[in-house]
């Protein structure tokens, strides 16, 4: 008796996410993409580039700031993933200390108002259109 084939089961498409964090995610990760090289200097590779974060998506405040936001090849995203205190120095030297400061204290700021993400969304769209970056 010989076995079966495992054939695997087509995966359903996904049906677009409604879920405005999501819809924020994506918007913003175009915006940052589009400028379409990898900002590591002297890299310039336009192969896989990925949304990197400054400091983590999980601080919500800055989550979907553009100055926050960096467009890396997949190599270079991985290295600073891999290498923490490298990604804090390269950031400090291409932020300075002002903008670094700023976001930092903007994205552990607990005592202002809640992330208001439809107009979040509505500032990404508006964004998007202006770099012609297709939602």
């Amino acid at each position: 008796m010989t076995p079966e084939p495992n054939f695997k089961k087509p995966r359903a498409k996904r049906k677009p996410s409604t879920s405005l964090l999501i819809q924020c995610d994506i918007l913003c990760g175009k915006i940052v993409r589009a400028r379409g090289v990898c900002e590591h200097p002297g890299c310039e590779s336009t192969v896989v580039i990925q949304w990197a974060h400054g400091f983590s998506r999980s601080y919500r405040r800055i989550r979907h700031d553009e100055r926050n936001g960096w467009a890396l090849c997949r190599s270079h995203h991985m290295h600073f993933t891999h290498h923490p205190v490298e990604w804090d120095l390269w950031l400090h030297t291409k932020w300075g200390d002002d903008l670094y400061v700023e976001l930092r204290d903007e994205a552990i700021n607990y005592n202002g108002p809640r992330v208001d993400l439809k107009k979040t969304r509505d500032r990404l769209t508006v964004r998007a259109a202006e770099l012609g970056v297709d939602e």
